[in-house]
């Protein structure tokens, strides 16, 4: 897939030196969404193994989406489009940051690796 010279959002490593920066195949427009996903992943990570992860990642999800949701219609703004690509770029950066740790871990990933384009991290342009 040829990039695109738009802007793109980034999974950056947030306090994280160890931790590539990389770029996704996301608008820059959705960076806040990709930032949130990584946090809300970040937290689970602290708080493991105490919290599972499909719970985790469902009550995130949700959370997020309803907080989209509310900021949206008090903006009067009610597009199903792009309530969708907000959610997408959250999962992105929830599962790009356990991606990159789990990478990490295996001694897949490290500061060299920000040529990797995360798999399934593809999103609205």
């Amino acid at each position: 897939m040829t990039k695109s010279p738009l802007p793109r959002a980034l999974l950056r490593a947030t306090g994280e030196a160890h931790l590539p920066v990389l770029e996704l195949e996301i608008s820059e427009q959705f960076q806040f969404c990709v930032d949130a996903g990584v946090s809300s992943a970040a937290e689970l990570l602290v708080h493991l193994p105490r919290v599972a992860l499909h719970d985790h990642v469902s009550l995130s999800l949700s959370a997020f989406r309803q907080s989209v949701e509310v900021g949206m219609a008090a903006s009067g703004d009610h597009d199903a489009e792009l309530l969708r690509a907000c959610i997408d770029a959250f999962t992105a950066g929830y599962l790009g940051h356990l991606q990159r740790h789990l990478m990490q871990a295996r001694g897949i990933a490290g500061p060299s690796a920000s040529a990797f384009e995360i798999a399934g991290a593809r999103g609205h342009a």
